[in-house]
């Protein structure tokens, strides 16, 4: 639990100052990261297609990437050089955090006792609203010199409770959070971490492919339209199929 609220606080503050294609792209090194950790930690030995996997589900992703930058040419950068290398490096450490988690997940769901993913589940879910209750008391009663907010919380509170639509949507992402991590615990325990990040890079295309139904299907307000470098990010989504099969012996090496 403390890998998540960690991976994911220091990614989304790294966020403020990348384009959302870069930040995307360096939260995919997750899959890097869990290789790595698999190796030295678990004394696990991958064999060379595993990492040739691992590069091609890379370099899918850095063509998905140089896509959506070629799209989004001619717009202001969002902050300095200085400020987007800090950026990266926030998200390169929230992946590093989020690796390990899957790593312990694996240990904790594949040893002798019987652990369950849904317990496994549950418990993070417990600790993570422990940790988030924390945090959010020393915001609130933090002096403003010292980043301190005391009204962001009960604001926040007050504009959930009082919008039909936002407690929908609250409720509709907790729910579907937990499925992803109840998802992610289950693959852990029956394959291994690097797997589990692997398949979950894969979601990139399933948002994709939402974006462009939202887009076309329901309202131009919503979603993502089809540009004219959609066809080489959709050769570049293939390529993350192509490397989680490569990695899980689906297809032939």
């Amino acid at each position: 639990a403390l890998g998540d609220v960690l991976g994911s606080g220091l990614s989304l503050v790294g966020l403020r100052y990348l384009d959302s294609s870069v930040w995307q792209m360096l939260r995919s090194s997750v899959v890097v990261w869990s290789a790595m950790i698999s190796v030295l930690c678990l004394k696990r030995r991958l064999q060379p297609f595993h990492w040739l996997s691992v590069g091609v589900v890379l370099v899918g992703l850095a063509i998905v990437m140089c896509a959506n930058l070629l799209d989004n040419q001619g717009e202001e950068a969002k902050a300095s050089p200085g400020e987007q290398l800090l950026g990266i490096s926030l998200v390169l450490a929230g992946a590093l955090c989020l690796a390990s988690k899957a790593v312990a997940e694996e240990v904790v769901l594949q040893s002798r006792g019987p652990t369950s993913a849904t317990q496994v589940t549950g418990v993070e879910g417990c600790w993570g609203c422990l940790y988030m209750a924390v945090i959010l008391g020393c915001i609130s009663v933090a002096p403003e010199q010292l980043g301190g907010q005391p009204r962001y919380v009960p604001e926040g509170v007050r504009m959930v409770a009082s919008s039909p639509r936002l407690t929908a949507l609250v409720a509709t992402y907790v729910l579907s959070v937990g499925a992803f991590n109840l998802s992610g615990a289950t693959i852990a325990k029956r394959t291994s971490a690097v797997t589990r990040c692997l398949v979950h890079t894969c979601r990139n295309f399933v948002v994709w492919i939402a974006n462009l139904i939202l887009h076309y299907g329901v309202s131009p307000e919503f979603g993502t339209p089809w540009t004219r470098h959609s066809l080489v990010a959709l050769f570049g989504l293939l390529l993350l199929i192509v490397g989680t099969l490569l990695y899980n012996e689906v297809l032939p090496t």
